[in-house]
């Protein structure tokens, strides 16, 4: 979660990028911040699906489609719905806070997502 905050401040310290910047929490938690929609997020992230072997290719692992394309199966869900389910409730603030981010910490990466 630092690394987020150190965004707001270009140059200052510089975030390494890895194998974990594709994690799910790491995409959302920040648009979820700036106030996009769940169903926007949702609708984003299915709409990437179709790029993630790239990604992976890019970040040097294993192609992970097929596996989790079981696992959604197996769970009779959609990646779509699974993301709308891991946002349900999810109070990105408290979250930061629970983190050790101040309010001002957290406002300060509010105004540096959406460019104010």
């Amino acid at each position: 979660m630092r690394t987020i905050v150190d965004l707001r401040n270009p140059g200052e310290r510089q975030g390494d990028l890895s194998a974990r910047s594709a994690d799910l929490t790491t995409v959302n938690v920040p648009l979820a911040l700036a106030g996009v929609r769940p169903d926007d997020i949702a609708g984003d992230y299915e709409l990437s699906a179709p790029r993630l072997p790239g990604l992976f290719a890019a970040l040097g692992i294993d192609d992970q489609t097929d596996r989790i394309q079981d696992i959604l199966v197996r769970k009779n869900t959609t990646a779509r719905a699974t993301m709308l389910d891991a946002l349900d409730g999810l109070d990105v603030e408290d979250r930061l806070r629970a983190a050790g981010l101040s309010a001002q910490e957290i406002q300060a990466v509010r105004d540096r997502l959406v460019g104010t």
